[in-house]
């Protein structure tokens, strides 16, 4: 296996941990037009793997040519372990998420078409004064630009076709959520899991859970912990118990975006 293939398989995984974090033991068949949410779903996640796998880590290859040839130079048998301690080496992390950042939005991001350069005056004035300055493109260069970022475009606009599929299987995503998915990268699948077993701690104990919440959330990035475990635990969170209301009870609706997005009749009355 190529330094590169390695590469790949390790950014991936990385993904794939914080998506599987958040899709155990969700309900994949649910009635029909109750859908999950697509960060939720299995499907969803074999539509990423390709998109991600074709288009952004490509990118990040490019953009990692100096880990990439650090790692060449490694016995062959060492270069995965040489990579896979970059993913957990906080400085390599910093490195890595910048990386995926930046190839995102030059893969999955619709980029503007360059402004047409205005053609120079002839007039006697300039002719005169020796104008010497120069557009920033000639009008050839703009062209040529031009098309490269027709077809990017259009690439990206396969790629979230695909990802969006017929809008049955999963509640579909679009380029508002990209944010979203980037934010994936730089989560701690361990935080992640945590914060989804004290959520779940939090309403098996009983008591005020509002309360226990709120001092449990503050300052902390809980929205898509609390989505997940809503739909692990339906019966605890969104029927029966209703624990859902209780946690927000007093909360702030736009420090839970989420929550109102997919479950918005499930905390009517809160």
């Amino acid at each position: 296996m190529s330094t590169q293939d390695i590469f790949a398989d390790l950014i991936w995984d990385w993904l794939a941990q914080r998506l599987n974090a958040l899709s155990y033991g969700v309900d994949q068949e649910r009635g029909e037009g109750d859908p999950v949410p697509f960060m939720l779903s299995t499907l969803f996640l074999s539509r990423f793997e390709r998109v991600v796998r074709q288009l952004v880590i490509p990118e990040m290859i490019s953009r990692s040519s100096g880990l990439l040839n650090r790692a060449d130079q490694q016995d062959e048998d060492h270069r995965k372990e040489f990579l896979s301690k970059f993913f957990h080496d906080r400085k390599g992390r910093l490195v890595l998420w910048e990386a995926w950042q930046t190839s995102w939005h030059a893969t999955m991001t619709e980029h503007r078409l360059p402004a047409k350069p205005q053609p120079q005056k002839r007039g006697l004035k300039s002719l005169l004064k020796r104008d010497k300055t120069k557009p920033a493109m000639t009008e050839k260069q703009w062209a040529a630009k031009t098309k490269r970022v027709q077809i990017a475009n259009k690439v990206a606009d396969k790629a979230w076709a695909h990802l969006i599929g017929d809008g049955k299987q999963y509640i579909k995503p679009d380029r508002s959520d990209g944010p979203m998915m980037i934010e994936l990268f730089g989560r701690s699948v361990k935080v992640l899991k945590e914060q989804m077993n004290a959520i779940r701690q939090i309403v098996q104990q009983g008591g005020n859970i509002g309360k226990t919440f709120d001092m449990f959330s503050k300052n902390k990035k809980v929205n898509l912990a609390l989505l997940a475990v809503c739909y692990q635990k339906p019966e605890e969170f969104l029927y029966g118990k209703q624990a859902l209301k209780n946690i927000l009870r007093g909360q702030s609706a736009r420090d839970f975006p989420l929550i109102v997005k997919y479950l918005p009749d499930h905390i009517k009355g809160g």
